[in-house]
């Protein structure tokens, strides 16, 4: 998906055809947003020009150490997680897509002081999908970890 995004026919897909929005907000499956939801998203980024900014994104995501501006603070920003000592979650939705129930979960065996907690039915939109679960995953942890 990112190498598409990436593409010339990716570039036209989020600036001309609102691709964000209109094919991965509403094509999430377990909570498709309705309709004047939608139209709150689109609001925001109106028209081609307004979506360019949001066609630099996917070339921000490191993939195989490209691009090298962002690789190297991915991967300082990464150490950091591993060793901190500020408490993290990491949520997660089932079958979930950029950190799956498998990634939330090997990233709190991994990194310092963080847990993993599914908050359901989801893909990527999980606030939107799961927005009672998530701020009660967030709820308990916070007070599992600071309301001591």
């Amino acid at each position: 998906l990112w190498m598409f995004l990436r593409s010339p026919a990716g570039q036209t897909a989020i600036v001309d055809g609102n691709f964000f929005v209109d094919a991965a907000l509403a094509g999430e499956p377990f909570c498709p947003p309705s309709p004047a939801a939608l139209e709150v998203y689109r609001a925001a980024f109106p028209t081609p020009a307004s979506r360019r900014a949001l066609a630099g994104a996917p070339g921000m995501i490191p993939i195989d150490g490209q691009p090298a501006t962002f690789a190297p603070l991915l991967d300082a920003y990464a150490r950091w997680l591993e060793t901190s000592a500020v408490p993290k979650l990491v949520l997660y939705g089932e079958p979930g897509f950029l950190a799956p129930a498998a990634v939330a979960q090997r990233a709190a065996a991994r990194w310092t002081s963080t847990e993993a907690a599914s908050v359901g039915p989801g893909v990527h939109f999980l606030p939107e999908v799961q927005p009672v679960a998530v701020g009660s995953a967030i709820r308990a942890w916070y007070q599992r970890t600071f309301a001591r």
